[in-house]
């Protein structure tokens, strides 16, 4: 039999680190971000969302240099908004539902039919 030539060589010290390293920053990140106040967590959200567009933009017409930058823009900006999310929760006490029929009006009459059947 043939072995196969595929094989997934074994995860390395240097790739776990690095790995563990990118995890670590992306905490401290986020603990930046936890102690922002919201204006300027929604001023970063614009500037984000900005550099988003841009980065589409560049990305139509010109080879791209970093293809992950707009992948890593786009979770950077989810990570800002639940941080913005996090906060309105702990200041209001709320947690709104997430499901259609309690945001399009939870006392609404069933309509009826062209001919009023149901």
């Amino acid at each position: 039999m043939k072995k196969d030539s595929r094989r997934v060589p074994p995860r390395t010290a240097s790739s776990t680190s690095a790995r563990e390293e990118r995890v670590s920053a992306r905490e401290r990140r986020l603990k930046e971000m936890r102690e922002l106040p919201p204006a300027e967590l929604n001023s970063e959200a614009e500037k984000l969302e900005g550099k988003i567009w841009k980065s589409r933009f560049q990305s139509r017409g010109e080879p791209v240099e970093n293809s992950g930058q707009l992948t890593e823009l786009k979770k950077d900006r989810a990570r800002l908004l639940t941080v913005l999310r996090e906060k309105d929760i702990e200041r209001t006490g709320e947690v709104e539902s997430g499901s259609k029929e309690s945001r399009e009006g939870a006392g609404t009459t069933k309509s009826s039919g062209p001919n009023g059947e149901e």
